[in-house]
């Protein structure tokens, strides 16, 4: 009877991580990993509120100290899966502890807007420790990981105290989380030639940054969907509304057609200093699209002849997004010279240039205007985008540097 009654596991679900790159020749987004990002889009859209109230300098410096670490718990995680991912039992446990805790990280940022950081500090740093386990677990199952796991491990753990240390120790926190993030952030580098044995997938990586390109991009539909609900919402608000859509559209084409952040294609020539400079490059793009967003919204809440006085935010955001666009780009393509950089390069850069003038020019107008001349000039990227100008191209895909060996021993 009891035999009969017997629960049956199935023979595949204890899996042991093993090295994707070097197994797949494929490697795509799992349900599993869009499911999670659902809670990073929670988190993502709570520190946007940040912005609503204070859209101003320090409102962005305020939204910056809370993106960041969440920009960077979802680069963290996604490295990691990019690299060792299972289907097993013990990795959905993982997901779960960190769905959690990002669901712990968003609620926790009303209090922490309001200065009060210690939840904050000991969500993110509940994250980041579940990280080091999965890669303590790593080094533990994958031939050969452990120099790098470790390594990788002991770099987080430091990060993640001293930010626990910043939450617990407000007055020092101006100093200890810049400190922790830097140290987290160096580490990949640091530890680069390690990190070099077990590099992450051409194909995952890029396609993971790109939807979360996506999230960030959603952000400002919802804050032109907020500007159109809110009480304060002037009668020519729709008009802004409908020329923020069209900038986050042109956004979406820039990134994903003209400089391809998500095609699957990373540095393939210049080696190290290409790859991370493709990858930290989206930081400020995705913060400068969220801040944008919310520019969106104010002016929809002053209308086409409504004064905004931090208008040059949003136009300042759209230049910066521009700016490192021309890095992602520069990360993957040769860079061209003469004939071909005027051809193909150089009207993007006049464009951008324009862009970052305009910011000086913000404040002599309402800010609806503002958003129309951010969305007239992302729109002349666009236009650009459509020429033909592929011959003129020289990817970086001859060779394969270190990072992205999948076959070395």
């Amino acid at each position: 009877m009891i035999s009969a009654m017997a629960l049956t596991l199935r023979p595949n679900l204890l899996q042991k991580p093993v090295h994707r790159t070097r197994h797949e020749e494929s490697r795509h987004a799992t349900w599993l990993e869009l499911f999670s990002d659902l809670a990073f889009v929670a988190a993502v859209g709570k520190i946007g509120h940040v912005l609503v109230s204070h859209y101003d300098a320090g409102g962005v410096l305020a939204f910056l100290s809370l993106f960041i670490p969440v920009w960077w718990a979802w680069v963290g995680q996604t490295m990691f899966l990019t690299r060792f991912d299972s289907d097993g039992l013990q990795q959905r446990l993982f997901h779960l502890g960190q769905i959690a805790a990002v669901v712990w990280l968003a609620a926790s940022v009303p209090a922490a807007e309001k200065g009060d950081v210690l939840s904050f500090g000991l969500a993110y740093a509940a994250l980041r420790l579940l990280l080091v386990a999965q890669y303590l677990w790593a080094g533990a199952h994958v031939p050969g990981a452990k120099p790098m796991t470790s390594r990788f491990a002991s770099s987080y753990t430091f990060g993640l105290i001293l930010f626990v240390l910043g939450a617990v120790l407000p007055d020092f926190r101006i100093i200890l989380w810049p400190l922790a993030l830097g140290v987290d952030m160096l580490g990949p580098i640091v530890f680069r030639r390690h990190a070099a044995l077990f590099p992450p997938s051409r194909e995952h990586t890029p396609e993971r940054f790109g939807l979360f390109t996506i999230i960030v991009l959603g952000e400002v539909i919802l804050a032109a969907l907020a500007g159109a609900e809110s009480d304060e919402f002037a009668r020519t608000g729709w008009i802004i509304g409908l020329f923020g859509i069209l900038l986050a559209f042109a956004v979406w084409w820039v990134y994903f057609d003209g400089v391809g952040g998500a095609e699957a294609r990373l540095p393939s020539q210049q080696g190290y200093g290409s790859y991370f400079m493709w990858l930290y490059s989206h930081l400020p793009v995705h913060a400068s699209i969220i801040i944008g967003g919310i520019g969106v919204k104010k002016a929809m809440q002053a209308g086409m002849g409504g004064a905004m006085p931090t208008a040059w935010l949003a136009v300042g955001a759209c230049a910066v997004c521009m700016l490192f666009f021309h890095l992602i780009f520069r990360a993957t393509y040769r860079a061209g010279r003469g004939r071909v950089f005027l051809k193909t390069e150089g009207p993007h850069w006049v464009v951008t240039a324009l862009t970052f003038a305009s910011v000086a020019l913000a404040a002599a107008f309402p800010g609806g205007w503002v958003i129309l001349m951010a969305a007239v000039l992302f729109g002349g990227h666009v236009l650009l985008v459509l020429r033909d100008t592929e011959p003129d191209l020289e990817p970086l895909r001859r060779g394969t540097p270190p990072i992205f060996r999948a076959d070395q021993s």
